[in-house]
């Protein structure tokens, strides 16, 4: 396991970029096979490109007063597999 600061920085421009952008959503979301995407709601565990594609499809009209604040990301990567936490 290794840090990983590109994977970092990409998740900080997302968070101060992507809330109104499903666009944005669309094009940075990977459509391999097995994607997967956790928020933080038990039933907002997501599993493919579609399903988080229609997520953000329904939830970005409603995110007038919603906005994402991070304190501390940490990143990193293993072969070919990366998150954040």
């Amino acid at each position: 396991m290794e840090p990983a600061n590109d994977l970092k920085a990409f998740l900080q421009d997302w968070i101060e970029k992507s809330h109104y952008d499903l666009a944005r959503v669309e094009n940075n979301w990977s459509d391999q096979e097995g994607v997967l995407c956790i928020f933080t709601a038990p039933h907002e565990w997501l599993e493919g490109h579609q399903a988080i594609l229609d997520h953000y499809r329904q939830a970005l009209p409603t995110r007038d007063d919603y906005r994402v604040m991070v304190d501390h990301l940490d990143a990193y990567c293993e072969g070919s597999v990366g998150w954040v936490v």
